[in-house]
């Protein structure tokens, strides 16, 4: 009985907690970005959790590979040519994103490539999932 107890108390402080860092994020995305309120609020709204999504973040790598066995997959000419095309029709938004993240611009493009080959490649689960 006890634990039945601390368990519903720890869900509730859990999802207030859940409901205050949301609250907050979405104030701070109106005062330092400008972002509607009533916009955002909608949106978080209809967000709803993705056991898949979930699965798929938690499961472990099948196995590490070692440099040379990602440079075969990622230095290829065609993600070289794809990399510097993307660089240079984006380059202003890098630049900014650079700036503001200290971030630098070749580690934003590797990013971009590997997660998305450069924008080509979005996934099939939305990113508030």
């Amino acid at each position: 009985m006890a634990a039945a107890c601390v368990s519903a108390a720890v869900s509730v402080t859990y999802a207030q907690d859940a409901e205050q860092a949301q609250a907050d994020f979405i104030a701070r995305m109106v005062a330092d970005h400008g972002f509607g309120q009533d916009a955002l609020e909608a949106l978080f709204a209809e967000i709803e959790i993705n056991d898949r999504v979930l699965e798929a973040i938690s499961r472990p790598a099948e196995r590490v590979l070692a440099w040379h066995e990602y440079q075969d997959i990622f230095l290829t000419e065609a993600r070289i040519t794809s990399g510097v095309d993307f660089w240079s029709e984006h380059a202003s938004r890098i630049d900014v994103a650079s700036q503001r993240y200290g971030v630098s611009p070749q580690m934003l493009v590797a990013i971009i490539g590997i997660e998305t080959w450069f924008g080509t490649r979005m996934g099939s689960y939305r990113v508030l999932e």
